[in-house]
């Protein structure tokens, strides 16, 4: 439980910031999620260039979140599913 509360502080730190791409990369890490990872750069370099998240992004980002939430809850249950979730 200690590397869930770890990785909950982080994402939670990276929210509070508005880092929230990077809060999806540190779950997508914990994961171990390559293709998420992948997609989830990409995004992040084209916010970079662009100087903002078009919408498209964000909604390809939520839609990367949200599978790698469901994921999370079917590897490791309902109560890490909610503390990482309250992380965002």
């Amino acid at each position: 439980m200690e590397t869930i509360l770890k990785l909950q502080k982080t994402i939670a730190d990276f929210t509070d910031i508005n880092y929230h791409t990077n809060s999806v990369i540190e779950l997508a890490t914990f994961l171990n999620d390559t293709e998420a990872l992948d997609k989830l750069n990409r995004i992040k370099t084209e916010h970079k260039r662009i100087g903002h998240l078009p919408y498209e992004l964000s909604i390809e980002r939520s839609e990367i979140l949200n599978d790698l939430l469901n994921k999370l809850k079917a590897k490791y249950g309902e109560e890490v599913y909610k503390t990482i979730y309250s992380a965002f």
